[in-house]
């Protein structure tokens, strides 16, 4: 290990750079070259008998990684993340043409530095491009794409969709990253999950040669990085402008992050993996393979047209489309054959209240597939692979949702159920009072009210008297926002807005649009005590200008409303939640929902 040098001892020439880096990089950067008069990498290291201090480690690291490569030399390697560009420089020593990317200018200004220092006239260069992955695109196919430690900051499936189109048929494709093992301990960490990786390579073509967990050789190269940190703590405001707050902070991220690799809920692998030898069939009568498996935001709402039409046969609204999908709400998968859509699974985030904390949750819509690609509903269809996929992304244990849920009919619910994708947890019920069951009660008036008025003055203390009751239930938020979103800004759709007095106050928000003969109440927003009256009230009113109305709701919240001449009927929709990806199981869930007309996209 070197002796300790001063900071103005080694920061003549990098010092700037190191600043610039993102955060935590630039502390970690910092403290290391300070301490070791080194800097070997910006990513994780592998500690052995030959490698016991972090330079060393992150040195052997590097070496293990350009040993994997096992195409010839003179064979074109994409450098994804290529941080300082240790690795890359490795690589050219030994003949190979690399083209490293990164979005972080201050590591690409590394890369060059490194370049620079060892330089000579027997050396091939590499090229470091400032670009970000989602961006980037190459003028001919590379022989190796190389992913360490960013596959995290990337969608898994961009990271995969765009692997086939940089590398050629049968290129090989390196990762090593810190993976997830899906765990409770997890909870919206939102590192890429190892067997979904896995199982979306594979999905997508890719031929897995091995997967190695180097998790144990890791771990104690981020022992001693946290030692190093906690160490010179006080060196870090100096170094890098970092506040002792912040740092604090990252010493106990490290130490939660080498807790769960501890505990087995995550761990550092290196995936080597083939691209896919061919594209896909052709057959436009077969749903056994898609060419591409992409974001459905990498297509305009437009291109969405043909595949929603013969799906739902109703018409399109771009409209629609972009109040579900845009400014961040969507998430979605589609399947391209032809550069056109044939499959899509789509979701809307919903903020909710998971047993009374905050959480979030993916409502599933626009389940779609081809009528004429319809023809197997098995593990190799286009339905399996997009809806897996996305619910491998967005939701469960480690995703940016806790749950995903829906409305799908008791058909689609089978097939899901069968596929392993879905598990039941309630089904909605329709609630109405018969006309002759009406007796006046005075203690709660119905009138109609200007939408946006009462929503911007009322909702939010109604549903914070809502939201008081959630600790036993799953409780979408019905805040002014989204109440705006859901009923206002909803394009297709005028509904009315109806205020419940009690004692000259309101007690109660609903919101109604015509069904049928009725009215159907898509929401009610209230204090849970209320919510029963308030039902009885809107009832009566409807009876009185002579149109029934009727509320949805989950069976499992039928207990809040009071019996009598109440009726209930079954209207055959299901509530499903993911099962695909590891969440809170069906068994915690069940009865647990609080949804109704309201909480879907299409009604």
């Amino acid at each position: 290990m070197a002796a300790m040098m001063t900071p103005s001892d080694n920061f003549h020439a990098i010092e700037p750079h190191l600043q610039n880096l993102t955060y935590p990089l630039n502390v970690y950067a910092s403290l290391v070259k300070a301490e070791f008069g080194d800097l070997s990498g910006l990513g994780y290291g592998c500690m052995t008998a030959a490698a016991t201090d972090i330079c060393s480690a992150q040195q052997r690291m590097t070496a293990r990684l350009g040993q994997a490569v096992v195409e010839a030399p003179g064979s074109r390697v994409l450098d994804v993340g290529c941080g300082m560009g240790r690795l890359a420089q490795q690589l050219t020593q030994r003949g190979y043409p690399v083209v490293g990317i990164d979005n972080n200018a201050a590591a690409l200004a590394l890369a060059q530095c490194t370049q620079d220092a060892a330089s000579s006239s027997n050396c091939a260069q590499s090229t470091f491009i400032h670009v970000a992955f989602e961006d980037f695109v190459a003028d001919q196919p590379f022989d190796v794409m190389i992913m360490q430690n960013s596959l995290r900051y990337l969608q898994t499936l961009t990271a995969f969709n765009k692997g086939q189109k940089h590398l050629k048929p049968g290129g090989q494709l390196l990762i090593f990253e810190e993976f997830g093992i899906s765990n409770e301990a997890r909870k919206h960490e939102h590192l890429p999950e190892i067997t979904h990786t896995l199982a979306l390579a594979e999905r997508l073509g890719f031929v897995l040669d091995s997967c190695v967990d180097v998790g144990k050789q890791v771990l104690p190269f981020m022992k001693q990085l946290l030692a190093l940190v906690c160490k010179r703590a006080e060196d870090v405001a100096s170094l890098c402008d970092v506040s002792r707050h912040d740092t604090d902070l990252l010493c106990q991220a490290l130490a939660d992050d080498i807790l769960k690799c501890e505990q087995g809920a995550v761990s550092h692998f290196i995936l080597d993996l083939r691209a896919p030898e061919l594209v896909v069939s052709n057959d436009k009568l077969s749903d056994v393979v898609a060419s591409e498996l992409l974001p459905g935001s990498s297509l305009p709402a437009e291109n969405y047209r043909e595949l929603f039409e013969k799906s739902f046969n109703t018409a399109f609204d771009p409209a629609l489309w972009r109040w579900k999908y845009a400014d961040g709400r969507g998430h979605s998968v589609v399947a391209l054959q032809d550069s056109q859509p044939i499959a899509h699974y789509g979701g809307i985030s919903r903020e909710i209240y998971f047993f009374g904390e905050p959480d979030a949750a993916v409502q599933i819509c626009d389940v779609m597939v081809l009528p004429e690609r319809r023809a197997f509903f098995s593990k190799k269809g286009l339905f399996f692979k997009t809806a897996a996929t996305m619910l491998e992304q967005y939701a469960g244990y480690g995703a940016a949702h806790l749950l995903g849920f829906g409305f799908p009919n008791i058909k689609a619910m089978h097939i899901a159920g069968r596929l392993g994708l879905y598990e039941k947890t309630d089904e909605l019920v329709s609630l109405s009072f018969p006309q002759n069951a009406m007796v006046d009660n005075d203690d709660m008036l119905v009138s109609e009210a200007d939408s946006k008025q009462v929503i911007d003055e009322h909702a939010d203390a109604l549903w914070a008297r809502m939201r008081e009751a959630s600790a036993d239930r799953i409780l979408g938020v019905r805040d002014r926002c989204y109440l705006n979103y859901r009923f206002i800004e909803r394009p297709g759709i005028n509904y009315r807005c109806f205020s419940v007095r009690s004692a000259g106050k309101i007690v109660a928000l609903a919101f109604v649009r015509e069904h049928g003969e009725q009215y159907l109440i898509m929401d009610i927003v209230s204090a849970m005590h209320d919510i029963s009256a308030a039902l009885k009230a809107l009832c009566r009113y409807g009876h009185e200008w002579g149109r029934p109305m009727v509320f949805w709701i989950t069976a499992g919240q039928l207990a809040l409303f009071s019996a009598g001449a109440l009726q209930t009927e079954t209207i055959g929709i299901h509530i499903p939640c993911n099962s695909w990806s590891k969440g809170p199981p069906a068994t915690r869930l069940a009865g647990a929902w609080w949804l109704t007309a309201g909480d879907m996209d299409f009604m």
